[in-house]
């Protein structure tokens, strides 16, 4: 499940998201009528923005704006710089920069899983090879 809140600031975010959560008829009570509680322990928290500052330690430098934890139902949920949604690692600034590297890592596991696959001594064809490329690759 994936809740969003818009505002000015972070903490403004949190108090809708908390809102949204805990009121009468909200998110934690329809869980709980439905008998499929959330497991606050498992929620990720991410706050989207590329808002910077100065960073004190390195003059020139900047660093994101720091993100403020939330406390649902007495769980403190602390945020984190990326989350898996739908198979897709959001990170907290929507560079997808994480989600590039994973899709790059599997396309390379599987390009040298076939190659290895295609020896000349004992691999498959490569008529057979070039069909699997095409039904699992692409």
């Amino acid at each position: 499940i994936a809740i969003a809140a818009r505002a000015r600031t972070y903490e403004l975010a949190n108090e809708k998201l908390k809102g949204m959560m805990e009121k009468p008829g909200g998110a934690l009570e329809w869980s709980r009528k439905h008998n499929a509680e959330f497991e606050l322990d498992k929620t990720a928290l991410v706050c989207l923005s590329r808002k910077r500052i100065p960073d004190a330690n390195n003059p020139g430098k900047t660093v994101p704006v720091p993100r403020p934890p939330i406390t649902i139902s007495g769980h403190t949920i602390h945020p984190s710089s990326s989350h898996k949604f739908l198979g897709v690692i959001i990170d907290q600034e929507l560079r997808f920069k994480e989600q590039a590297a994973s899709a790059l890592a599997k396309g390379t596991k599987y390009t040298l899983a076939c190659s290895r696959m295609t020896r000349m001594t004992k691999g498959i064809k490569g008529r057979w090879m070039r069909r699997l490329y095409e039904g699992v690759i692409l």
